[in-house]
């Protein structure tokens, strides 16, 4: 659906009658949740990040938006969220096939994960979640907030302006919505997203896949970059022995043999700034046969020649 930005508020200072009123819109237009199973860890290094498993139950799922239930997100607008979907951590092997994203609830005081096209989120999805208490600051941090503006995006496309990543074709991004960063305001991005390398501007930049629809102004991401503090990145590329249908299997140390790994994908179209191939679907991963998987959560083939930056904790 067409995003519908509604008016920057602070969710928890507004008036009675104005709290009412955002409780029924998001009753009509999202869901909420908790977590299911609950298992924090830390990165292979650094520190500070919650990592786990997140599945929609009936308890606590809600019309489009399932709630998250952690120390570090709880009660904190200013939270970092990654997400990606788990079909193998689903109970009943759910595929959610919708451009989702992470938002603030301050009525509840926790933050929830959605389907921007209003669907209703199903019962039984999972994602994997990577949480930290705030953003990190600073020009090299791994956790980055990313506001598009006019000055920032062109077309579908919205720069990434950072030292990790400018001038670097070989950078890691992985990328989520954020619909209301702090808990203010609101901006809808329903698209699949990717990343690619601009040669010429040398900096990274966040787009709408299969779409040339441009990036709303006031959109937010929140980024997760490849810093000291970050390990267990991988490029993933889809070949013709990787890939069969609907998904591309990696092989790698990190990953092979650990079906309790917490694995997160974003697409990359262009991995060091050479080539380029759109994977223009909702992505997810899986475990299969001692190894994860990336797939389409619409079943489309899977383009030879995608690639996929993607973080194994």
């Amino acid at each position: 659906m067409k995003p519908h930005p509604i008016k920057r508020v602070v969710l928890l200072v507004l008036p009675i009658v104005a709290a009412l009123s955002l409780t029924l819109f998001f009753a009509l237009h999202s869901p909420n949740a908790s977590a299911h199973t609950l298992q924090p860890r830390q990165p292979h290094s650094g520190c500070c990040a919650v990592v786990y498993t997140h599945i929609a139950t009936a308890a606590n799922t809600t019309a489009n938006w399932t709630e998250l239930d952690n120390k570090d997100t709880n009660g904190n607008p200013n939270a970092f969220v990654i997400v990606t979907p788990n079909r193998s951590s689903s109970p009943t092997n759910v595929v959610d096939n919708h451009p989702v994203g992470v938002w603030y609830d301050g009525m509840a005081g926790k933050w929830a994960i959605f389907n921007q096209d209003r669907a209703a989120m199903p019962v039984g999805a999972a994602f994997n979640v990577y949480a930290i208490q705030a953003f990190l600051p600073g020009g090299q941090s791994a956790a980055v907030l990313l506001v598009a503006s006019a000055s920032n995006s062109k077309g579908n496309w919205t720069y990434i302006d950072n030292s990790v990543t400018n001038n670097n074709p070989n950078a890691f991004v992985n990328v989520t919505l954020n619909w209301n960063p702090g808990g203010v305001g609101g901006v809808y991005d329903a698209h699949p997203l990717g990343t690619w390398y601009d040669a010429q501007a040398k900096k990274w930049a966040i787009f709408n896949e299969g779409s040339m629809d441009p990036i709303p102004t006031g959109a937010s991401f929140n980024l997760l970059l490849d810093t000291p503090i970050i390990s267990g990145t991988i490029l993933q590329t889809a070949t013709t022995a990787n890939t069969v249908g609907d998904h591309t299997t990696i092989n790698n140390a990190a990953t092979n043999n650990k079906a309790s790994a917490i694995v997160f994908a974003t697409s990359n179209f262009n991995p060091q700034g050479k080539g380029g191939t759109y994977d223009n679907h909702n992505i997810g991963v899986f475990y299969h046969n001692g190894k994860w998987s990336i797939f389409n959560e619409d079943g489309a083939a899977m383009p030879v020649g995608a690639a996929f930056d993607v973080l194994a904790v």
